[in-house]
Formats: C-alpha cells, sequence, structure tokens
C-alpha cells in the first residue's frame, strides 16, 4: 500500500516524470490501477499479476472510495445524477457511483471503474471543477492516517483478505 503524492505517474519508469516506483524498496512490483499526476492516496502495489484483474476490473465492482474538493459549492441535486450515471463525452456513460457531501466543497464519491480522469470529467459535467483528489479506499481497506504522504508498507494477511471483501 502506497499513498501517492502529487507530481509523481503510476508507473515503473519514466523519461520526463518521476515514478512511484521510487518510492518503495521493491522493483519488482506494478501498480493496479492508475491514478493521474496531481491525485493522491491509495495505491495498490504488488508483484502478482493473477490479482490485478479481481482489483482492477470493473466487472469485479471493486470500490474505490474518493475525497473530492471542488472549486465551486456542491449542489445536493448531484447526488442523483451521480446514482443514475453521468454521461461524459457524448456516449461514453458512467456507471452509478454514490456521491457523500461533506460540506460545500468536499464531497466522497466511491465508484467500481477508473475511466481516464472520470471524477474530474463527471464533476465538469455538473459544472465543478476539481481542486484536489486523494483516494482513500480500495474495497473495504482504507488508507491508514498514519501512512505519511510518499510512504509505503507491506498490508498484514488480514488486509490482504479485507481487500477483497466489498
Amino acid at each position: 500500500m502506497l499513498n501517492k503524492p502529487k507530481g509523481y505517474i503510476c508507473a515503473n519508469r519514466d523519461i520526463k516524470y518521476r515514478c512511484i516506483s521510487e518510492l518503495i524498496d521493491r522493483e519488482d512490483c506494478f501498480c493496479i490501477g492508475r491514478l493521474d499526476i496531481d491525485t493522491t492516496g491509495f495505491v495498490f502495489m504488488t508483484n502478482d499479476k493473477s490479482i490485478s484483474k479481481k482489483l482492477s476490473h470493473p466487472n469485479y465492482n471493486k470500490i474505490k472510495k474518493y475525497l473530492v474538493t471542488t472549486k465551486e459549492k456542491i449542489n445536493i441535486d448531484y447526488i442523483d445524477m451521480f446514482y443514475k450515471g453521468i454521461v461524459i463525452d457524448h456516449d461514453v456513460i458512467c456507471k452509478p457511483s454514490i456521491l457523500e457531501i461533506v460540506d460545500n466543497y468536499h464531497c466522497f464519491v466511491s465508484l467500481t471503474e477508473g475511466k481516464y480522469h472520470q471524477i474530474k470529467r463527471m464533476f465538469g459535467v455538473v459544472g465543478l471543477g476539481v481542486n484536489e483528489l486523494e483516494r482513500i479506499a480500495l474495497g473495504n481497506l482504507i488508507l491508514p492516517k498514519n501512512l505519511g504522504v510518499g510512504q509505503a508498507r507491506e498490508l498484514s494477511e488480514a488486509e490482504k483478505n479485507q481487500i477483497f471483501d466489498n
């Protein structure tokens, strides 16, 4: 489990950008799912290719939860729009997602897919810009508050089991 900082891409090597692989002490791991260069939070890294599909493919309905900070005020009407599935790029419809409003500028979004810039694009459709985006959970496993930005640690056996529960 890695708490990804801004400014890193989810890759093992790149000639232009810093890669999250630089933050861990293992060269045999790859990330499951990707976060944008300016998105922070929970990245799952493994050397076991057999679990990749179970954690990343939308058919497995693995919930990913994000904390979103918006540029404009969040309207309660967006809850229903997100639940019904938002259309992005004319013909691409997102699976239903759960929007939980924390306050005027903060909310949680839980979804089971990960289209390119999906959350930012969904908020763009409803007229909101995204200031900050942080993945805080994958399945039932929550990013611990005591895992600092840029830090990584191995999962306990209980956490390994927990990540496959939904």
